[in-house]
C-alpha cells in the first residue's frame, strides 16, 4: 500500500491520530481530530498541544506525559481537552516515541473520545453505590432468589427474621421460614412455590403471608415479588413488609371498637347523636326501646320535635328553641334536664350531658348526647315535697285547733255555767244550748283538723274492711242520686286490719261523698278489695319499708276528673273547688290525715274528664290488738254537777280559758289560784303547797310547759294531784305524760258537768 492509501486511510479513522514533536508542536493530524478542536489544518501545524489542554490538566502533561516521552517511554492515559468553542472532552490517549534514519524523533499518538463512555461507567457505578445502600439500609426485608432458593439479602431480612448472620438465610428456601399452613389452610410450600412460579412468567405478585423467625415466632407480612434478569439469569427480588404492628393494632382497635359499641349498645342510658339541623345519626339500643323508636324511623330524619320533642304545645316550643340553642352553644347544655314524650305518650323526665363533635375547623358537627331517666325521681321528689307541704301544712293546723280549743272551751264553759243559771223553759235556755250545738260542731271540725295533723285520738281494734265498705255504701245508696251506680268487687277472705272503726268508715264516707258529687250527671262508683305484696308496693307510699302484706281499697269512679294542678293540692286542708259555703276543704285532707295515721298510704290518679281512682293501703293486722292503756278520767255526760271544796290551782297561758275556769271551778264550790305558764304556776304552788288539793295544767305553754311543770311539781310532791286540760288529744306526748303520773284527763272543750266529775273523782281519790 503506498502513501497515498495510508494518508487516505488515516483520515477516515474516527479516532484522534496525531504527530508531534518532543515539545508538544503539531506536525501532522487527522480530520478527525481537526472537527474535534474546531481548527483548521493549517491552524494546527505548528501549534503547542498544551494549549488545547484543560487547564487543570495542562501542567501534570506537561510535566509527566512529554518528560516521559523524552525519555523514549510509551505513554497512555486519560486526558481532558477544550476547543476552540470551549466544549470539553475526556480522551483516552497512547503516545510513542518514533525515530527515523536521519531525522529528528518525533511522537505518534492515537486518542479516542470516550466522554460518553466514562460518564455512562460513572454513572453505573454512582448507581450501584444507591442500590447498593438502598438495599443495605432499607426498612424492609429484600431478597434476591434464584429458583427457590435464596441466593442474598439486606441486613433488615436478617433482622427480620430474627438470625444472625446472612448464611442464616442464603442457600435456603423461603418456605422453611414459614408455618406448615397459611391462615387460609393452603400448605405454605406449595402456595409459594405457585407465587414464585407467576413472578417468573413476567406476573408480578403482592399478597399477605405469614412468616416465622429462625425461633419460629410467626409474624404477618405483606410479600412483593417481581422478576429481573441480570446477566442473563432470572432472578426474582422479593420485598417483606412486615405488619404485625398494623395487625396488632387493627385487631385491638377492632377489639376495643367492639367493646365499645357494646358498651354503648348495653349501656342502661340513652346514647344519641344529632346534626345542628336536627338529624339524627346514631341512637343506641336502650334509647330506641325508652322512646319506643326504631333506628330506620330515626337515623338520616330530622325527627327530633315530633318523635321525643312533642309537636305542638308550649313544652314543644320551649324545647325547639333550647334544641336549637343547644347547637349553637352546646357549652350551656353540658349537662340539662328536660321534659321529653315516648312513642305511647308517656311524659319523661331526662338528664341530658351533651359533648360537641368538632370539625378540624372547630366547627360543631355533631352533639353527642347522653340521657339519664331521671322520671322516677322527679316523682319520688315530688311526693316528698307534698309529704312535706302537708306534714308543715298539719303542723300549723294542730297549732291553730290546740289554740282554738282553748279559745272554745272558755267558750263552751261560759255556756255551760249560764245554762246552769237557767231553767230548761227559760226563753235564755234554748238560745244557750244552740251556742252549745254551735261549739260542739266547732269541737268536730277541731277534731278534723286534728286527725289531719295526726294527733287524733284512736280507738284502735281489729276490723274487717268489706263490714265497714259495706255499712258506708248502705248509708251512700240511701242519699245518692239514682243514676249514680255502685259496683262492689270485694275479695273474700281478707285479713282484718287495725284501726279505729269510726275513723276509717270516715275514709270510705269522705272519699265516696266527692266521687259521687263529681258524678252530677249519674256514673259508676267501683270499690275494689284486694291483698298487695309488699313487694307490689311502692317505697314512697309509706314513712318506712313495707315489711308485711297490705290491703287495698281502690275507690274510682266516672267523674269530671282533675287536672294536674288541681291533683297536687287536694290533700291540702282548706282546698276545695266547691263554691263558697258548700264546702270546708277538710274532707280529703282529713282522709290523708287517718290514713297516714293509721300507718297506710294513698295516691290518687285523675284524668279531666275521665273520672279518679283513690288506692289505699293499710298493713294487715297480726293478732288482736287492744287499746292503748290509760288513766283519763272517764266521766258520764248528764245533767248532774257534783260540788266540791278545797284549793285548785289552774296554770293555762290562754286567759279567756283560764278565767273561764275559774269561774266554774269557784262555782262549784272551789278555791282557785291561777297562773299564766308553768313557771309561774310552780311559784304559786311553792307558796301555796301545803294548801293545794289539786292542780290542772295544760299542755303547751310559754316559758315552761305543762310536761316541764308536772315534772318539777313531782319532786316538790311526790304525791300531787294533776289533772291535765288540753286541745290534744291521748295519745304521743300526752299518753307520755299520763305514765308519769298525771292523774287525770279532759279534752278541751268539755262541758261543766264533764269537768265536775272529772275533779270530783280525782279529789276523792287517796294518794
Amino acid at each position: 500500500m503506498d502513501d497515498l492509501d495510508y494518508k487516505t486511510l488515516i483520515e477516515g479513522i474516527p479516532d484522534f491520530i496525531y504527530i508531534h514533536d518532543l515539545d508538544g508542536r503539531f506536525l501532522e493530524v487527522n480530520k478527525s481530530l481537526i472537527t474535534l478542536l474546531r481548527c483548521e489544518r493549517n491552524d494546527l501545524i505548528g501549534r503547542n498541544i498544551t494549549e488545547f489542554i484543560h487547564p487543570r490538566c495542562r501542567q501534570e502533561f506537561f510535566e509527566e506525559c512529554l518528560k516521559t516521552l523524552r525519555a523514549k517511554k510509551v505513554v497512555k492515559g486519560l486526558i481532558t481537552v477544550s476547543n476552540r468553542d470551549g466544549e470539553t472532552r475526556l480522551l483516552e490517549y497512547h503516545s510513542r516515541v518514533v525515530e527515523r534514519n536521519g531525522c529528528p524523533p518525533v511522537v505518534q499518538g492515537v486518542a479516542r473520545d470516550v466522554s460518553v463512555q466514562k460518564r455512562l461507567e460513572k454513572e453505573l457505578a454512582d448507581r450501584e453505590v444507591l442500590y447498593r445502600a438502598l438495599f443495605e439500609n432499607a426498612a424492609d426485608a429484600i431478597f434476591l432468589m434464584e429458583g427457590e432458593i435464596f441466593i442474598d439479602c439486606n441486613p433488615k431480612a436478617v433482622e427480620m427474621f430474627g438470625c444472625k448472620e446472612k448464611p442464616d438465610i442464603v442457600q435456603k428456601p423461603p418456605y422453611l421460614f414459614s408455618p406448615e399452613f397459611q391462615p387460609d389452610g393452603q400448605l405454605s410450600r406449595e402456595k409459594a412455590l405457585k407465587k414464585i412460579r407467576a413472578a417468573l412468567n413476567g406476573v408480578p405478585q403482592r399478597f399477605e403471608w405469614v412468616h416465622t423467625r429462625l425461633d419460629g415466632t410467626p409474624f404477618n407480612t405483606i410479600v412483593s415479588l417481581f422478576q429481573i434478569d441480570v446477566q442473563k439469569r432470572q432472578l426474582i427480588v422479593a420485598m417483606v413488609h412486615d405488619i404485625s404492628a398494623i395487625k396488632n393494632a387493627t385487631k385491638a382497635l377492632q377489639e376495643s371498637e367492639q367493646n365499645y359499641r357494646e358498651l354503648v349498645e348495653n349501656a342502661n342510658v340513652i346514647i344519641y347523636r344529632f346534626t345542628p339541623d336536627g338529624t339524627f345519626t346514631f341512637i343506641n339500643k336502650y334509647g330506641e326501646e325508652f322512646f319506643g323508636y326504631s333506628r330506620d324511623e330515626l337515623i338520616g330524619k330530622k325527627k327530633t320535635v315530633g318523635t321525643i320533642i312533642p309537636k305542638t304545645g308550649e313544652k314543644s316550643q320551649s324545647l325547639r328553641e333550647m334544641f336549637q340553642d343547644l347547637c349553637a352553644h352546646p357549652e350551656r347544655y353540658y349537662e340539662h334536664e328536660n321534659e321529653n314524650v315516648t312513642r305511647d305518650g308517656r311524659t319523661v323526665y331526662i338528664k341530658w350531658r351533651n359533648q360537641p363533635i368538632r370539625d378540624a375547623n372547630g366547627n360543631v358537627r355533631e352533639i353527642l348526647s347522653i340521657g339519664t331517666d331521671v322520671t322516677k325521681i322527679r316523682e319520688l321528689e315530688n311526693e316528698l315535697l307534698q309529704a312535706k307541704k302537708l306534714e308543715a301544712i298539719g303542723t300549723l293546723a294542730g297549732g291553730i285547733a290546740h289554740d282554738f280549743n282553748n279559745i272554745l272551751g272558755g267558750i263552751m264553759g261560759y255556756v255551760s255555767l249560764l245554762k246552769e243559771r237557767h231553767a230548761p223553759d227559760d226563753s235564755h235556755y234554748a238560745i244557750l244550748e244552740k251556742i252549745e250545738n254551735a261549739g260542739l260542731r266547732a269541737s268536730d271540725l277541731i277534731k278534723q283538723l286534728l286527725a289531719f295533723s295526726r294527733r287524733g285520738k284512736y280507738e284502735n281494734r281489729n276490723m274487717e274492711i268489706n263490714e265497714k265498705i259495706r255499712n258506708v255504701i248502705d248509708i251512700l245508696k240511701h242519699s245518692a242520686p239514682k243514676k249514680v251506680t255502685f259496683d262492689l268487687e270485694l275479695m273474700e277472705g281478707l285479713p282484718e286490719i287495725v284501726g279505729d272503726p269510726s275513723q276509717i268508715e270516715q275514709v270510705f264516707m269522705n272519699t265516696c261523698l266527692n266521687a259521687i258529687q263529681a258524678m252530677p250527671d249519674g256514673g259508676r262508683l267501683r270499690i275494689v278489695t284486694s291483698l298487695d305484696n309488699e313487694k307490689e308496693l311502692q317505697k314512697p307510699l309509706f314513712e318506712g319499708k313495707p315489711d308485711k302484706p297490705y290491703v287495698s281499697i281502690v275507690i274510682s269512679d266516672t267523674g269530671v276528673g282533675m287536672d294536674e294542678e288541681t291533683k297536687e293540692h287536694i290533700f291540702e286542708p282548706f282546698f276545695t273547688t266547691k263554691p263558697v259555703g258548700k264546702g270546708t276543704g277538710l274532707g280529703l285532707s282529713t282522709v290523708y290525715g287517718i290514713v297516714k295515721n293509721h300507718g297506710g298510704g294513698v295516691t290518687v290518679e285523675s284524668t279531666k274528664g275521665k273520672g279518679t281512682t283513690f288506692r289505699f293501703y293499710f298493713p294487715a293486722a297480726e293478732g288482736a290488738a287492744t287499746a292503748p292503756g290509760t288513766k283519763e278520767a272517764r266521766v258520764k255526760r248528764d245533767r248532774g254537777l257534783l260540788q266540791g271544796k278545797g284549793k285548785i290551782l289552774v296554770a293555762d297561758d290562754e286567759e279567756v280559758f283560764r278565767d273561764m275556769l275559774k269561774d266554774v271551778l269557784e262555782y262549784l264550790g272551789y278555791d282557785v289560784l291561777t297562773a299564766r305558764d308553768g313557771k309561774e304556776g310552780l311559784e304559786v304552788f311553792k307558796r301555796h303547797q301545803s294548801a293545794i288539793d289539786l292542780v290542772i295544767l295544760d299542755m303547751n305553754m310559754p316559758v315552761m310547759d305543762g310536761k316541764e311543770m308536772f315534772r318539777e311539781l313531782k319532786k316538790l310532791s311526790p304525791d300531787v294531784k294533776a289533772l291535765l286540760a288540753t286541745g290534744f288529744t291521748l295519745n304521743g306526748a300526752v299518753q307520755t305524760l299520763m305514765d308519769e303520773g298525771v292523774m287525770g284527763f279532759i279534752q278541751k272543750p268539755f262541758r261543766i258537768e264533764e269537768i265536775s266529775k272529772a275533779i270530783n273523782a280525782l279529789m276523792s281519790m287517796e294518794t
